[in-house]
């Protein structure tokens, strides 16, 4: 096996999935595993989270259910993104549940159903604001009309999607409102949902009144806050160690360079370390000249133009050996580098750091500290 890799804590995960639980102790749990769970393995992951009793998955397409149904996960799985006509077919085979925002879907979806002779829970998507996904306020009790004769369709839940429950209460309280004026207008018509989802991660911890009676959430739970501005009110640990070893060990003189372009070139002799893991790996080729690596609980720089396949570290004079460990997320005994460290560093956030790691890097789960 490479020895770049990502170690996955299963501890730290639990950890984190008790912590959100006790923040929301009387709401259902919605575990996001999009995108590969955020970079950190969807099968394995909603493996763990299942065995830890979670309510349900959600995911943004249904390949990433059917993955999930393919192995042996039976807990409710919502499709959060409105699919094509083209996906309904799986997502009656495997029985997911798809967010709706169209009649036409919706007929589609009925009609298969029906040939199978099942019966499929979706969940009404409502635009409050974000105006990307789903129908306004103003559309809802015609749209659940237009679907009454649809038999084989369930209406399990209904939802909706904060812009920007992490730093605007204003915007928030104004999403929130239309929420619920859409949820009165439906129940004065007849329709009542068993599921009220609105609070991803941001709502979970800074607008109880959003929990309803079920909450999603993802970064959370792999251990970094929605927004870096309020860390302080996440007590979760990064369950994610991203690391690999020196596969060689160059003494260089002062006035060469290093890697593509020459863009680093020693001010002195000194020994550059080559690692095995580039941008091929997710680790962004934007980090050049701005990261740092752990090697033996020291701060080492990245050096030179990360390249596809390797990245090169300047070591000094420092006796290390080939085969030395290199963290280039993660702890040692006195240091630290998170993702949303490497994120700052480069102008992004940490879901892109920890979504990004290829597919090639092997995940180990782990049960320790560490």
């Amino acid at each position: 096996m490479r020895k770049t890799q990502v170690v996955i804590n299963k501890k730290y995960l639990i950890e984190n999935l008790n912590f959100i639980k006790s923040r929301s102790k009387d709401a259902k749990h919605i575990a996001i595993v999009k995108a590969n769970a955020y970079g950190h393995g969807a099968v394995e992951i909603s493996n763990i989270l299942s065995q830890e009793g979670i309510d349900a998955f959600g995911v943004a397409y249904t390949e990433e259910g059917a993955i999930l149904r393919k192995a042996g996960l039976n807990e409710p799985i919502i499709i959060l993104v409105q699919q094509s006509e083209e996906d309904i077919p799986e997502i009656v085979e495997y029985n997911l549940q798809p967010a709706v925002s169209t009649v036409p879907f919706l007929k589609k979806l009925n009609e298969t159903a029906e040939e199978q002779n099942k019966v499929i829970d979706v969940h009404l998507f409502i635009d409050t604001g974000m105006s990307r996904d789903g129908i306004t306020c103003d559309e809802v009790v015609d749209f659940v009309a237009a679907a009454k004769d649809f038999h084989n369709i369930r209406f399990e839940g209904i939802c909706t999607h904060f812009s920007a429950a992490s730093l605007d209460p204003i915007i928030t309280a104004y999403q929130l409102a239309n929420f619920n004026k859409a949820i009165d207008r439906l129940k004065a018509a007849g329709t009542t949902f068993n599921l009220i989802h609105a609070a991803s991660s941001a709502g979970l911890i800074n607008y109880p009144e959003t929990h309803f009676n079920a909450v999603r959430f993802g970064i959370t739970i792999f251990g970094y806050p929605p927004d870096e501005q309020i860390d302080y009110k996440f007590k979760v640990k990064p369950v994610l160690t991203l690391k690999s070893n020196i596969s060689l060990i160059r003494r260089i003189k002062k006035g060469d360079s290093v890697s593509y372009s020459r863009h680093f070139i020693a001010d002195k002799d000194t020994n550059i370390a080559t690692v095995p893991i580039g941008y091929g790996d997710g680790y962004f080729r934007s980090l050049t000249g701005k990261a740092n690596c752990i090697i033996h609980d020291k701060f080492y720089p990245i050096v030179g133009n990360i390249c596809m396949d390797e990245l090169m570290v300047d070591i000094g004079d420092d006796k290390l050996q080939i085969g030395d460990e290199v963290i280039l997320i993660g702890k040692s005994k006195s240091h630290t580098i998170t993702a949303s460290d490497l994120a700052k560093s480069i102008g992004t956030i940490s879901y892109e750091i920890t979504t990004l790691i290829a597919p090639r890097v092997p995940r180990i789960y782990v049960s320790g500290n560490d």
